[in-house]
């Protein structure tokens, strides 16, 4: 008989359970149903009266029961007296129902915020919302260990939640937040360090001559800040060139390096000469130029063929800049290259002329390349230079003038070039060497220009019978070829 009674009580137990818990359903799906039961039963037909009396009293007994559900517990008799049957709970006294109510509808007053260390645990959460959430909280309450919980975020594979950390520890400010932020320059992605930037100002944080400094102040655009730092700036811009994402800021710092000239900069440089952006490719062709060092002279020639005109136009200045170093490639690819690498390189050494400083070297340099060597390549220097047909190319040709293993080679390019020659070969008719003037009369024949005939008219009165004997036959070869001076030249001939 006992035991027919418990079997009894739990059976009814279990059934109080079900109960209170399809109750539960009723009162978040139908609340205020006494409400709208009320508004429905009006617009009824009067003949349904007596069904409106019998819903109201269904209400009014759910409303009783849905009270004493959200109390906790539903009291009902039964044959061993009055048994409560608690409502399924999670820890901390909410039910499982009633958390899910309370998450759809929203904080409600009387909302009990969560607690510093349940905030901490947030951040390890798996969604990037609650995070980033918790972040700007604790940024708000701060304490204990605070900050040294955001900054494990800085790492975060969430952007949103990187930059609420950052955001955070710039609300909380103190030591310990500033020194978290300056190792935040240091590490991740550009977008977050210059966040960190950001908030080290507006915590009045002043750049120190540290790799963090540097960073900063490169964050901050202050590049003649930069070159106060020194040697703590170097790496720091070398990194921003290489993996900064704005082009804008790589051409600044690509050119702030230029102007630290410090030669460990220049393997950076050469490979920001292969940058996508033209301006970055032009800045540092310039930077290459400051160095002056013979490492960049090979990227800068090949730079020459740059698609963007001004990047030429840039390297070819930077070449001129390094100078000595520069001359040697420049005349070996002047020989052995293509035609129009040829070109462009012959239009640089031309600057190189341009320039009083840098013209002597130039022409020595040309004139090694013609006097020395096997036959065959002083013969095609001299062959090169007669096709570029450059100006400058007169001078360096007239000396080797002197060589006679070299001689017939550039007398034939010096006809080739022909008459931008004239002045020049007119002035060596009274070179201090007989092979000089005799060839120069006869590279002034083969050209015929009237412009020579004053000179050829003098070197008839030359020390050297063989000079005068050409000076005689390049005059007739002008007369020949123009009329104006026809009288004249035959009557001094005669």
């Amino acid at each position: 008989m006992e035991g027919a009674r418990r079997e009894a009580s739990r059976i009814l137990r279990r059934g109080l359970s079900f109960l209170a818990r399809l109750l539960q359903g009723w009162a978040q799906e139908d609340s205020g149903s006494d409400v709208g039961e009320a508004e429905r039963s009006r617009g009824k037909e009067a003949g349904q009266g007596a069904e409106e009396g019998a819903g109201r009293g269904e209400a009014s007994r759910t409303e009783r029961g849905t009270r004493s559900l959200f109390s906790g517990s539903i009291a009902v008799s039964g044959p061993q007296g009055e048994v409560k049957a608690e409502t399924p709970t999670r820890e901390g006294g909410r039910s499982e129902e009633g958390e899910r109510a309370t998450e759809s509808r929203g904080p409600k007053a009387g909302f009990v915020p969560r607690s510093l260390s349940e905030l901490v645990e947030d951040l390890r959460d798996a969604s990037p919302r609650v995070r980033r959430e918790a972040a700007k909280e604790l940024g708000k309450r701060g304490g204990p260990g605070v900050e040294e919980a955001l900054g494990h975020l800085l790492g975060d594979d969430s952007e949103e939640v990187r930059k609420a950390a950052v955001q955070a520890l710039r609300d909380l400010g103190g030591e310990n937040a500033v020194r978290i932020l300056k190792e935040a320059l240091k590490r991740g992605d550009w977008g977050l360090r210059a966040v960190a930037a950001r908030a080290l100002q507006d915590l009045g944080w002043e750049a120190e001559h540290t790799d963090e400094g540097a960073i900063y102040l490169i964050l901050r655009e202050e590049w003649e800040g930069l070159l106060k730092l020194g040697k703590h700036a170097l790496q720091p811009l070398i990194s921003f060139l290489q993996s900064c994402p704005d082009e804008h800021l790589r051409e600044k710092a690509a050119r702030t390096l230029g102007l630290m000239g410090d030669p460990r900069a220049v393997g950076a440089l050469v490979e920001a000469l292969r940058d996508i952006h033209p301006r970055v490719r032009k800045a540092a062709a310039w930077s290459l130029g400051q160095t002056g060092r013979r490492k960049g002279v090979e990227p800068l020639i090949a730079s020459l063929e740059d698609p963007d005109g001004e990047v030429r136009e840039e390297a070819a200045e930077a070449l001129v800049r390094i100078g000595t170093p520069a001359l040697q490639p420049l005349v070996t690819v002047l020989r052995e290259g293509s035609g129009e690498q040829r070109r462009r390189v012959a239009e640089v050494i031309g600057r190189f002329y341009r320039s009083p400083d840098s013209k002597p070297l130039a022409n020595a340099f040309l004139l090694a390349m013609l006097k020395e060597g096997d036959p065959w390549s002083r013969a095609r220097t001299a062959a090169i230079l007669g096709e570029l047909g450059q100006e400058w190319a007169v001078e360096p040709l007239i000396e080797a003038l002197y060589f006679y293993n070299v001689r017939d080679a550039a007398r034939k390019a010096l006809v080739m070039i022909g008459k931008p020659a004239v002045p020049a070969l007119a002035a060596a008719l009274k070179h201090h060497h007989i092979a000089v003037r005799k060839a120069a009369a006869e590279v002034l024949k083969e050209i015929g220009d009237e412009r020579a005939v004053g000179p050829l008219l003098s070197a008839l009165k030359d020390k050297d019978w063989e000079v005068r004997e050409a000076a005689r036959a390049a005059l007739e070869a002008v007369r020949r070829k123009g009329k104006g001076t026809e009288d004249h030249a035959g009557q001094m001939v005669r």
